[in-house]
């Protein structure tokens, strides 16, 4: 038995119960819990303020610290968390659920999900766009999400004169729906000024299940979800002339046997087992467990990266 605790801020507040009941605390570092300064964390107050104060106590008493990706755990690292204590374990998707249908025809659509705050970089999107749209007129970019910064992003969008479409926040299957629409997904997250970084984008995994290819910036641990140049495109971060380079790539070459002509095969082709598939929030702990102990090596499409062996107290 275990305790298990999604973000760092939730390990701090586990750390009495797994004293009162003796069992082991695991905590699972999903981005925000390490790539925020702490001065950013102070200025959110609440847990965020208590997590700063409680950290050493989470290290010291922790028995095991999931990173999302090899950027978090150097991150982590670099930060003072015992290395003897953290494993990577990248988020899996249901790939059944994630699969594209080949009856419905691809369209010249650019599509973001996510949230519309600094660290998504939809401004640099939205301005590469305008760039891509004077040579592929019919290039239309179809923003998923909603967040602080959508008034701000809406009235760029008009100023600019760019072809977007925003949709707001939408079910999962209608998601799914625009996956199989598009051409290309676009992740043009950046390192935010409160050092907020992209840890490991999801979905980049869902959109590659659906045969997707990916452009972006190679921010944070972005490039451990895209094998750049065969699964998609990564530019440097915050260059978007590089961006607007890559999406024209993906929409003219895409099905001219050009630079990314073949890309959703070789999409379909880097699909890899991983360590685990994803549970439901309803988990029981033993499916907790057995997700990080007895993998389910079947339900994840990403690339494929080398993984140390879990540490044997999870047997426990």
């Amino acid at each position: 038995m275990v305790i298990h605790a999604h973000l760092g801020y939730d390990g701090v507040m586990a750390i009495p119960l797994a004293r009162r009941l003796r069992i082991p605390l695991v905590t699972t570092f999903h981005g925000s819990d390490v790539t925020l300064n702490d001065e950013a964390l102070h200025n959110l107050g609440g847990r965020y303020h208590l997590y700063v104060q409680r950290r050493e106590s989470l290290k010291r008493e922790g028995r095991l610290f999931i990173a999302v990706s090899e950027f978090i755990r150097g991150l982590m690292l670099a930060r003072g968390w015992p290395e003897d204590k953290i494993v990577v374990h990248h988020i899996g998707v249901d790939t059944e659920l994630f699969r594209p249908d080949p009856t419905v025809a691809r369209e010249p659509i650019v599509l973001f999900a996510g949230r519309l705050i600094p660290v998504k970089g939809v401004a640099h999107l939205i301005a590469a766009m305008r760039e891509v749209q004077t040579r592929i007129p019919e290039a239309e970019l179809v923003i998923a999400g909603q967040g602080r910064l959508q008034g701000e992003l809406e009235r760029q969008a008009k100023e600019l004169d760019a072809r977007v479409r925003f949709l707001g926040t939408i079910p999962l299957v209608e998601m799914r729906g625009w996956m199989n629409r598009a051409r290309v997904l676009c992740i043009p997250s950046i390192t935010a000024r409160t050092g907020h970084t992209e840890a490991f984008p999801t979905v980049a995994i869902e959109a590659q299940s659906m045969g997707l290819p990916v452009v972006g910036f190679a921010s944070g641990g972005i490039s451990e979800a895209v094998i750049n140049g065969q699964t998609g495109l990564l530019g440097p971060e915050r260059d978007r002339a590089a961006l607007a380079a890559n999406i024209e790539a993906s929409n003219c070459k895409f099905s001219s046997g050009g630079r990314l002509g073949s890309m959703r095969a070789r999409v379909a082709a880097s699909k890899q087992a991983s360590e685990f598939e994803t549970h439901a929030p309803s988990a029981t702990s033993s499916e907790l467990r057995r997700s990080t102990v007895e993998p389910d090596e079947t339900k994840i499409a990403r690339p494929s990266r080398s993984r140390p062996p879990l540490p044997a107290m999870m047997s426990v």
